[in-house]
């Protein structure tokens, strides 16, 4: 039997705090809307050729290279788990849409809901603050 849970918390965070998720906001839509856009071009360039889509795969390749590219080496300093699941996000998005079950992913703008996935590595300690690597 798989049990799977998920924790949704509510945080007071310090000023330094603020901007740290910020950061990881900020980045999280980025790779989002970067990638969204490579996914677009790359159909518009190769519509009717025997691979029309990029993968899952393909874009955590591309977001490798991305990040070893100097005017993107900011990336760096972001845990690279949201980066991957705002991948996964986007990758969910377009298999949403390509099995009618949602509208084309749209691009992510700053005002509105912000979030972004921790899948493994924070912790809980004594239920009052939450420990969580970069930040």
């Amino acid at each position: 039997m798989i049990i799977n849970k998920a924790y949704s918390f509510r945080l007071y965070p310090t000023e330094e705090q603020k901007k740290l998720l910020a950061q990881h906001f900020g980045s999280c839509r980025f790779i989002y809307n970067r990638f969204l856009r490579e996914r677009m071009d790359f159909y518009a360039t190769n519509m009717g050729k025997e691979k029309q889509s990029l993968t899952y795969h393909d874009t955590a390749k591309m977001l490798t290279k991305l990040k070893r590219d100097p005017d993107f080496v900011w990336l760096n300093s972001i845990n690279s788990q949201p980066l991957q699941q705002a991948l996964r996000r986007l990758d969910a998005a377009y298999g949403n849409f390509f099995n009618n079950r949602a509208q084309f992913p749209k691009f992510k703008s700053k005002h509105g809901k912000q979030s972004f996935q921790v899948p493994q590595h924070f912790f809980v300690d004594n239920e009052s603050s939450i420990l969580y690597s970069k930040i």
